[in-house]
């Protein structure tokens, strides 16, 4: 009994400093982020973006939540209904990370919008690597292979289709979006 509380202890050390580096590489990529879009004067873009991340960051922990509980509640652990474990979680790390991926590709299309070629591939970039940041988030939760193997692509495909048709993107999370 005294091992398996050790290796506890240990398993919780180490999920202490994934989010600890994940909190600090989150806090330097958005400042990086803040500050290009401060010299290409889209600072309210850069708000916006710092304030979703810190609410997706919210939506993220309490879906993991839910997902712990209800898997407690319905008694769903990965040896007796490893199918249902799996993809539970899965949907739990998706479903956040799409909308914050249908969230980005709005905001960069506004302030997208009327700019100059370079300046809007730019913001394009910063759009996409904000989505690659929430892959990070929703790794640091879901760490198996087979969850970064799917929210990856996933991520930026669904960049990539809420940046061609937005209105997939108001359609789906639009209703969110207008709650804060």
């Amino acid at each position: 009994m005294a091992r398996a509380t050790a290796d506890q202890q240990q398993a919780v050390k180490e999920i202490g400093r994934d989010f600890t580096f994940l909190i600090v590489a989150l806090l330097v990529q958005l400042g990086v982020i803040t500050l290009v879009l401060w010299a290409l004067g889209h600072l309210p873009l850069a708000f916006s973006l710092v304030k979703g991340f810190g609410l997706f960051y919210l939506v993220m922990w309490l879906f993991f939540l839910v997902m712990v509980a209800a898997h407690r509640i319905f008694r769903i652990d990965d040896d007796s209904h490893f199918d249902a474990y799996l993809l539970t979680n899965l949907a739990a790390g998706a479903i956040p990370m799409v909308a914050w991926t249908a969230f980005a590709a709005l905001a960069v299309r506004g302030a997208a919008a009327g700019e100059p070629l370079w300046r809007a591939a730019i913001l394009w970039v910063i759009g996409l690597l904000t989505c690659w940041m929430a892959y990070g988030v929703a790794a640091t939760y879901y760490s198996g292979s087979f969850y970064k193997r799917i929210n990856l692509p996933l991520a930026g495909l669904a960049f990539l289709l809420f940046a061609a048709w937005p209105a997939a993107a108001r359609f789906l999370f639009g209703w969110f979006f207008g709650l804060w």
